[in-house]
């Protein structure tokens, strides 16, 4: 019997006539996409161009990884560094081009990529992470990282945490677009942890981009695809991030710092405190502290977000973790524990602020952020810091929605 006449009382094992969908005809391979611009980069030579091109197939950058080798070339012949999260600790600015046009770019990737990973990730992913490209093996930046002798090197992978490339719905990047992956290499000092506190000297190298290329053998169903293409713009969506880096100064009181964000689609906003001593030396691991902080509210065209302030103390954190725990996914998911989240031990602590702006938690619907574009009103963030947080500085990032348009023309166009 056909599904109509299957009574809906049935459990789904006994309705047969209910089955997936025939694939289409297609054939499958994996691309290997190197950079252009030359074989060894170091913190001087620090921009990779990776040119990708999708002329012959779809990519499905969903599943992609980029792959790198990290080598120690610091002078001290004992010395060592350790990798703060992951390879991905090196990658100061990530961006997107594509004909002139820059789609994407998220500065202070590195710290937003560690973030993002400890946050939107489950246990399962940790391990992924770790296995990958050498991550931490609990919820941390203190787990079992990777120790790169001197001389000696890493080579791990990752999946870079962008919103071209990892599109709603798992959205293949179609056929017939050329872009690049630009990444800007930081400093060693900002990339890794040495117990030493001596500056970190590295090279990468064997920098290649793997993704999964389809292609459709199916006739009938790529003349459809090219005479749409040909005559009608096609968009994919994805999560992206903005950042905005502020000083915060010493002493107790409010601290106001101006985000005046301009997104269609604001999902919501974390801002991480980083002591300015601990950010500049090189026992630094990527983490943020929540030293001083009483309480916090953000502030978009006049109004509070959320409606009360989030108080915060080692004994009352269950509300601002919870603004976290939702903000990259509708799933509740993350891997930082308590004590690392309200910890202000060095090389321990993960505390961050955040604030959740979706009006949906639908992952069928786009657009669902608030709209901080329709006007130029001032946005914020307010910190009361009842004990003196020291000279800071907070580093934001409005999480937002991106449409990524291509036109009949070929050429591609964002908005956010």
């Amino acid at each position: 019997m056909n599904e109509q006449q299957q009574p809906s009382q049935l459990p789904s094992s006994m309705r047969y006539g209910k089955s997936k969908n025939t694939s289409v005809e297609a054939s499958t391979t994996e691309r290997q996409f190197s950079a252009a611009n030359g074989a060894t980069f170091d913190e001087n030579t620090n921009e990779i161009r990776i040119p990708v091109s999708s002329h012959d197939g779809f990519l499905d950058a969903s599943q992609a990884i980029l792959s790198l080798t990290i080598t120690n070339t610091s002078a001290v012949g004992s010395e060592k560094f350790t990798l703060c999260s992951d390879v991905a600790c090196c990658i100061d600015q990530l961006r997107i081009e594509s004909g002139g046009t820059i789609l994407e770019t998220i500065d202070r990737y590195n710290l937003y990529h560690n973030h993002k990973m400890l946050w939107a990730s489950s246990m399962a992913g940790l391990n992924q992470r770790s296995g990958m490209g050498g991550g931490p093996e609990d919820g941390t930046n203190t787990g079992i990282e990777v120790d790169i002798g001197a001389a000696n090197a890493f080579t791990g992978a990752v999946r870079l945490q962008s919103g071209f490339l990892q599109a709603h719905g798992g959205k293949a990047i179609p056929m017939g677009i050329q872009f690049e992956i630009v990444l800007r290499l930081g400093s060693g000092q900002s990339s890794f942890k040495n117990t030493d506190n001596v500056a970190s000297k590295y090279t990468v190298s064997n920098v290649k981009w793997f993704c999964p290329m389809y292609r459709i053998e199916n006739p009938a169903v790529m003349s459809d695809y090219m005479e749409v293409i040909n005559s009608t713009p096609i968009s994919l969506s994805g999560q992206t991030a903005k950042s905005y880096i502020s000083p915060i100064q010493a002493g107790v009181g409010v601290k106001t710092a101006q985000l005046n964000d301009r997104s269609l689609s604001l999902l919501g906003v974390t801002s991480i405190l980083r002591a300015t001593a601990t950010a500049a030396a090189n026992l630094n691991s990527l983490e943020g502290a929540l030293t001083g902080v009483s309480s916090f509210v953000y502030n978009f065209d006049g109004q509070k977000f959320p409606t009360s302030d989030i108080k915060y103390s080692a004994l009352d954190c269950g509300r601002a973790y919870s603004q976290l725990a939702k903000l990259y996914n509708d799933d509740w998911s993350g891997t930082v524990k308590r004590s690392n989240f309200v910890s202000l031990t060095g090389g321990q602590s993960q505390g961050s602020l955040a604030v959740v702006l979706k009006k949906f938690s639908d992952e069928e619907l786009k657009m669902v952020g608030l709209n901080t574009a329709r006007n130029a009103s001032p946005s914020s963030v307010e910190i009361d810091c009842s004990v003196d947080p020291t000279a800071s500085e907070l580093i934001s990032y409005s999480i937002c929605e991106s449409i990524y348009t291509r036109l009949p023309n070929g050429s591609l166009k964002v908005s956010n």
